[in-house]
């Protein structure tokens, strides 16, 4: 390859490196960038397909921190050889520091290896003032990606807590509907400490909506148990709510139910955007409320259950779709 091939190949490398680091990291939003994108999906299939599910496999577990580090790494490997690349375009634009010799190959992607993580060594120099310029410039690109990797792995940490909590505050309202629809209700309304809870988990299940578009890869952390388990936890509130609807039109239902299944209809359409094509995944029958109604608990009939269930179809298959990408089947038993 001449000169120009391997400047331009350099060029292009950095361009897309840079342009993926931005994308997955600064740009609120966006998703992850193409080659982050890709990179997530070919780690995680192979691990999905070996791993059983509904079990604290520590293969799936340790998906996400690994698919964090690769992601990182990619960026500067990227870095690393876009700009070894330029530098061989120029002529003789590396010297030993001692002797004046030209630089071979390999002490080039020495040279560059070090500039770009601003170590400094200082065995070689470039001997021109165009490499001068260009290894300026990689200092600092390699130092906006490693203090850009610094911040999102704190970011994503933090986030990936976060997420957890929310499962748990979920969870400790109940392990199943059933369960959460009997908690629901002091007798003849629903019970004022379990709106409250339910209006907290709703507005952390926001935020974490959120963060699933500014941290992609937070969708590949998976818990180790099921209590913990984000979609798990996520259909088992949805699926109360429908319950709850389904059994009263009364004014305090409707405003407690509405915008709690207006946040997870915005949690599962921002999660959609992340996980990508996952297949089709039906939608799950309604849940047993036989405890429920054994323990006198206000029920909706099956002709109203039903309905209810079927207009949210679509949304509780996207909770379906997003607890098998996780490795968990939902509900619990569901082949």
């Amino acid at each position: 390859m001449g000169t120009i091939g391997l400047a331009l190949a350099g060029t292009a490398i950095l361009a897309v490196t840079l342009a993926d680091a931005f994308l997955t990291t600064v740009s609120v939003g966006a998703g992850a960038g193409p080659l982050t994108r890709v990179t997530t999906a070919v780690l995680w299939r192979p691990v999905m397909a070996r791993a059983p599910r509904d079990t604290g496999n520590r293969a799936l577990s340790f998906a996400g921190p690994a698919m964090l580090v690769s992601t990182i790494a990619l960026w500067v490997l990227g870095l690393w050889l876009g700009w070894t690349l330029v530098l061989l375009a120029g002529d003789a634009p590396v010297r030993d520091a001692t002797t004046g010799s030209p630089a071979s190959v390999p002490e080039i992607v020495y040279y560059t290896g070090f500039t770009i993580s601003t170590l400094g060594v200082g065995d070689y120099v470039a001997s021109t003032d165009l490499a001068r310029v260009l290894s300026a410039v990689a200092a600092l690109s390699g130092l906006f990606i490693i203090t850009l990797g610094i911040t999102y792995v704190l970011s994503v940490v933090s986030a990936v807590v976060a997420r957890r909590a929310v499962a748990q505050d979920v969870d400790a309202l109940g392990s199943s509907p059933d369960e959460i629809v009997r908690r629901a209700w002091d007798g003849e309304r629903l019970a004022a400490p379990f709106v409250q809870q339910v209006v907290s988990a709703s507005s952390a299940l926001s935020t974490s909506a959120e963060q699933h578009l500014a941290y992609p890869v937070l969708q590949y952390f998976r818990a180790r148990t099921r209590g913990s388990a984000t979609p798990v936890a996520v259909g088992n509130l949805t699926d109360a709510m429908l319950v709850l609807r389904a059994t009263s039109s009364a004014p305090d239902v409707e405003a407690l139910t509405a915008p709690v299944l207006s946040t997870v209809a915005r949690y599962t359409t921002t999660v959609g955007r992340v996980m990508g094509d996952v297949g089709d995944v039906d939608a799950p029958p309604p849940p047993e409320l036989t405890r429920t109604r054994a323990a006198g608990v206000p029920a909706p009939t099956d002709a109203s259950l039903r309905g209810t269930f079927a207009a949210a179809a679509d949304m509780r298959s996207a909770i379906a779709a997003d607890a098998h990408l996780e490795g968990w089947t939902w509900p619990a038993g569901r082949d």
